[in-house]
């Protein structure tokens, strides 16, 4: 019977990094919608940017795996975090 290795240190499932990236790609595509946003539309992509962010930044710290997406995905939900932060605005 063999044994099963645990993964090395830093190496591990890179679920966090896609989930990241597809919320971030979420956010951004909405942005690009051409129909006026109503203020629960905005807070929902509000909330999927704030959680591709945090997904993103916990995916970078911890694994080495999928770092490169993690990456990604933080700058695409930064970017439309910051946009719905300005469309916020009065």
């Amino acid at each position: 019977m063999q044994r099963r290795q645990a993964p090395a240190q830093g190496e591990g499932p890179v679920w966090m990094a896609i989930v990241a990236l597809v919320s971030g790609i979420i956010c951004v595509l909405a942005l690009f919608s051409d129909e006026a946003m109503d203020e629960e539309t905005m807070w929902g992509l509000f909330l999927f940017s704030l959680a591709g962010m945090v997904f993103g930044a916990v995916s970078i710290k911890k694994y080495i795996a999928g770092k490169k997406m993690a990456i990604a995905a933080v700058v695409l939900s930064s970017i439309s975090f910051l946009a719905l932060i300005g469309m916020l605005q009065p």
